[in-house]
């Protein structure tokens, strides 16, 4: 939802950007 998902601040997608 958030353009942080990169981030994964908001949404905690970091988990599969970083992975």
């Amino acid at each position: 939802m958030s353009p942080h998902r990169l981030d994964g601040d908001d949404d905690g997608i970091a988990c599969e950007s970083l992975q």
